[in-house]
């Protein structure tokens, strides 16, 4: 991206914006940048984006501005690799159906996110982190990213997503990467209750991260 706006600058600064705002001029940069990495093929747009099969396109949402609270347990290289992981995961016996019940999952995130519904977007990233590291421990060749730490904080944190415990007004946003390491998404008027919440508890590193609007959010 940062050499197509170089190449762009180079010519007219009207001539760069008027192009960088054009729709098939966008889905072509980030078509593009989808054959060199899946990863920043999603940062084109903001805060909130899908990225299907073939496309990727920001979701008009009513969600109220988020922090994403990173509890780093382990920054360590990952053993198995993600493109390893991908492979591993279709010997699982959880496999059958996979596809579906994912695709069903983006289709109501994507709803909760347009109409604002954090308490489903809440309850769908819960489900969908189980699932996708359940994967991971029941294939053929059983690994795991998590560790007793990781586990000890979704214990913990369970009680907030399911509203047994109240930490703030709306349930918190749980997931995780392919890693160990927990994201804790919260709105931003309620990140300070939850930072100290959650230093109060455990005494590992936290992140604080906010949410950008895209290369394409100008």
């Amino acid at each position: 991206m940062a050499v197509i706006k170089l190449g762009l600058f180079l010519t007219k600064q009207d001539q760069e914006n008027k192009l960088l705002l054009d729709k098939e001029f966008q889905r072509f940069i980030v078509k593009l940048s989808r054959c060199g990495s899946g990863s920043s093929c999603r940062s084109f747009y903001g805060p909130w984006v899908r990225w299907g099969k073939d496309s990727v396109e920001p979701i008009v949402s009513k969600m109220p501005e988020m922090v994403d609270l990173v509890l780093l347990v382990n920054s360590a290289p990952k053993k198995v690799s993600s493109t390893r992981a991908h492979e591993l995961v279709k010997t699982s016996q959880l496999w059958d159906g996979r596809v579906k019940r994912a695709n069903d999952r983006v289709q109501k995130i994507v709803q909760a996110i347009q109409t604002g519904d954090t308490d489903t977007v809440s309850q769908i990233a819960w489900q969908e982190m189980w699932e996708m590291h359940s994967l991971f421990h029941t294939c053929e060749r059983p690994f795991t990213y998590w560790d007793g730490r990781t586990i000890e904080i979704l214990k913990w944190l369970e009680c907030y997503v399911n509203g047994e415990k109240k930490g703030s007004t709306t349930l918190p946003i749980v997931t995780s990467d392919a890693g160990a390491n927990i994201h804790v998404l919260v709105p931003k008027t309620e990140a300070g209750a939850w930072l100290e919440l959650i230093k109060n508890k455990f005494s590992d590193t936290v992140l604080q991260d906010v949410q950008g609007r895209g290369v394409f959010g100008f």
